[in-house]
């Protein structure tokens, strides 16, 4: 008996340590393609321990990241003058912000500030410095890149032009709050919390410095800056957040050069990929882009117009056979917000309906191979549920106007597609809601009423060159 009671309690506790090492070990990531031998990758010298080096295509060309838009801008921003709220794999999260409450179905935003958060100089961070970025980013004399991301606060459009010197959409209601209003609801409204945010320069908008550059609240602040070579960051010592390096390094990476350089990560082409193997990649990862392919109905369509028709049509078929079949480079949508949006998505919520609409419908596509096979793959799903007929036309028809056509095929970017639709039913549906709520709630809107099929995206690759802890930050750029 003793012995068998042994046996168990052995048994048990394998299994538990089995478990717990499980637990414990890292899980890779869905979009890693790619894993190379750890022989080829370099050893790091006791310098670049501490160290991390991201190779980019274009380094900054002005001493200001925050008024710029590419990869290493957005990078800074992200690290250095975080925003109160990033958009991410189709959600909001929020960075600086502890909540935004949407309110009178989206058109007034009241916004808390985190507390504790801190420049880095040690000074607090307080609504006065986030009025005063909305201020300095939006000002005539400030050609910051970003400025049509906040079209939609009442008032930006003559403080934009110089016709006035007040926003009047925006208020400050206590030191870790503030209001923004809104005057036009379209699918960009929440863009502008995304903006980077900047140390108010006492009152003083010092529009025309050139050199002179604003403190940011981010993990890391600006050591050192090269235009067009290197950024250095170093730890900002107020931020309590861990990191896992003490130094970031952001530097323009060549391809051809890349045995010379000392890079941890950089973006390539997918006709990079298989030299990029051959030099020595640990990890190479896929991501979705903001290239995008959507089936799209045409409400001008008189069997379209019923929200009912389309989703008929929309839960008949089956997304991942038509990318399988149809595409050779890519994925699978999972949302129609982000190719990589997590649940509720498209997919999660999608339905099998068993009604038949027993019509001709006329599908619009481009003659290349892509066109042609979704025609022929969209009619054999589609059989049982309408009769397909097609209207070929050319690679720059965007849209149509032609109310013949109920379906059509489009190529570009998701706030392209989401412009061209009215949400209002959406909208109504935002008061006392949270900002972390409104992606979801847009999401399941977009599927129920079917006004488009997200299919295929076009996808960037990521490699990592050496064994180290990654610093995931191509999920938060927005630029590809």
């Amino acid at each position: 008996m003793k012995h068998k009671l042994a046996a168990g309690i052995a048994v048990i506790l394998v299994i538990a340590m089995f478990a717990y090492i499980i637990s414990k070990s890292p899980k890779e990531p869905e979009n890693l393609i790619f894993s190379g031998e750890q022989s080829k990758v370099k050893k790091l010298d006791v310098e670049r321990k501490d160290t991390y080096v991201i190779g980019v295509s274009q380094v900054l060309s002005n001493a200001h990241p925050y008024l710029q838009n590419n990869d290493s801008a957005q990078m800074i921003n992200d690290l250095v003058y975080p925003s109160l709220v990033h958009f991410n794999k189709g959600n909001y999260e929020y960075l600086l912000a502890e909540s935004i409450l949407l309110k009178e179905q989206g058109t007034r935003a009241v916004i808390k500030i985190k507390t504790g958060l801190k420049f880095s100089d040690g000074s607090p961070l307080i609504a006065k410095d986030v009025l005063y970025s909305y201020y300095y980013l939006n000002h005539p004399d400030v050609n910051y890149e970003g400025k049509n991301t906040c079209l939609s606060i009442k008032g930006i459009k003559d403080y934009q032009t110089g016709n006035t010197n007040e926003i009047s959409g925006i208020k400050e209601l206590d030191e870790q709050t503030l209001e923004i209003e809104f005057s036009e609801l379209k699918s960009g409204i929440f863009d502008c919390f995304e903006l980077p945010i900047l140390k108010d320069q006492n009152g003083s908008y010092d529009y025309s410095s050139k050199t002179q550059r604003h403190l940011g609240a981010g993990k890391y602040k600006i050591e050192s800056l090269s235009l067009y070579n290197q950024v250095t960051l170093i730890k900002n010592e107020f931020n309590k957040v861990k990191t896992d390096y003490s130094k970031i390094k952001i530097v323009a990476a060549d391809l051809s050069l890349l045995n010379e350089q000392e890079l941890d990560t950089m973006v390539i082409s997918k006709s990079s990929l298989d030299s990029i193997k051959q030099l020595g990649a640990y990890r190479i990862y896929e991501y979705s882009s903001k290239q995008r392919d959507f089936l799209i109905f045409n409400k001008d369509n008189e069997l379209m117009q019923e929200a009912e028709n389309r989703r008929i049509l929309a839960d008949a078929l089956n997304t991942q056979e038509i990318v399988k079949t149809i595409y050779e480079d890519g994925s699978l949508s999972k949302g129609i917000l982000s190719g990589e949006k997590e649940p509720p998505n498209y997919l999660s919520l999608k339905k099998k309906s068993e009604e038949t609409l027993n019509q001709t419908v006329l599908f619009q596509h481009t003659y290349d191979g892509v066109g042609l096979g979704l025609f022929d793959t969209l009619k054999n799903q589609l059989q049982e549920k309408i009769v397909l007929a097609d209207r070929m036309v050319g690679l720059q028809t965007l849209s149509i106007d032609d109310p013949s056509v109920a379906i059509y095929h489009y190529s570009g970017r998701v706030d392209e597609v989401l412009n061209s639709f009215d949400l209002n039913g959406y909208f109504q549906q935002l008061n006392d809601s949270e900002l972390k709520q409104s992606a979801d709630l847009l999401e399941k809107y977009l599927t129920q009423e079917a006004l488009c099929i997200p299919l295929h995206n076009e996808s960037y690759y990521v490699v990592e060159l050496n064994k180290r802890t990654s610093i995931d930050i191509w999920n938060q750029i927005n630029i590809y």
